[in-house]
């Protein structure tokens, strides 16, 4: 058996809890009866646990970072793709990477799903014991996952005391006209990810999303004490922040005049 792969960049500093797992993963079988029996109930390990080499060697685990998607050799558009997490902090280095690869049965799905992935927080459960296709055995991943889920946000409560919810200013933005209100959304920048249809975005602004629901940020650039995100940068697509300003409609379109962003930093499990 390989050790697991993981690069030790420095151990990220992670803030208040901010987002929770779904008990929903896609993978083999309901509950993947047959991992379990193999390897025993799934236990939660951070990456920063795995830099410190406090993983189970033989034994199931769950960890989360985010999804990172890259060609073996990135001068070769035919190579292989590999898969790995990160667990960045507020100052985007000090980061523990952790090289995972999925299981043959659902490496198809995983690949094809991938893309879509990228720089999300995704949970995976399996093994520091590899049995990945051979493209897998050859990269750097000594972590086969057998099932695989992004990270959703927690309610808006969560995210401190009025803080609305996405979908509830979307659904009345009439209720809010005229009112300062907060709200919170991973950044997506300028429809970087294609969220919606190129004919739907705005002359100005930048998008944040909460499950579902998009929302336009117009009038103030993504930047705050301290920080500023690249509307043109999936990479800062990782970031949630919470922003301030006022609701207003254009035709059918909802936005939001922001007057204040701050940003939040991932949170550690539960």
């Amino acid at each position: 058996m390989r050790p697991a792969a993981i690069l030790l960049l420095g151990v990220a500093t992670l803030a208040a809890a901010q987002s929770e797992v779904v008990d929903r993963h896609v993978g083999i079988g309901t509950e993947g009866d047959q991992y379990r029996a193999r390897y025993g109930t799934p236990q939660w390990v951070s990456l920063e646990d795995i830099a410190r080499g406090n993983a189970p060697a033989h034994s199931a685990f769950r960890t989360r970072g985010m999804l990172q998607v890259e060609r073996m050799d990135r001068f070769d558009h035919s190579s292989p793709m590999t898969y790995s997490l990160t667990s960045p902090n507020e100052m985007n280095r000090n980061q523990a990477r952790f090289y995972i690869c999925p299981v043959p049965a659902i490496e198809a799905r995983f690949a094809a799903e991938a893309e879509s992935l990228r720089f999300r927080e995704v949970e995976v459960v399996g093994t520091q014991e590899p049995e990945g296709s051979d493209a897998c055995q050859k990269s750097s991943a000594g972590f086969a996952f057998w099932s695989y889920d992004v990270v959703e946000p927690k309610p808006p409560g969560a995210f401190g005391e009025g803080v609305l919810s996405l979908a509830t200013v979307l659904e009345d933005a009439e209720r809010f006209k005229g009112r300062t209100v907060k709200v919170a959304g991973q950044f997506r920048g300028r429809n970087v990810f294609g969220d919606v249809p190129a004919a739907g975005v705005p002359a100005e602004g930048w998008l944040i999303k909460d499950g579902d629901a998009l929302l336009w940020i117009v009038g103030h650039e993504p930047k705050g004490k301290g920080f500023a995100l690249d509307p043109a940068a999936q990479s800062d697509g990782r970031w949630w922040v919470i922003v301030s300003g006022t609701p207003e409609t254009r035709g059918d379109l909802v936005v939001l005049r922001g007057k204040d962003v701050v940003l939040l930093s991932r949170a550690p499990h539960p």
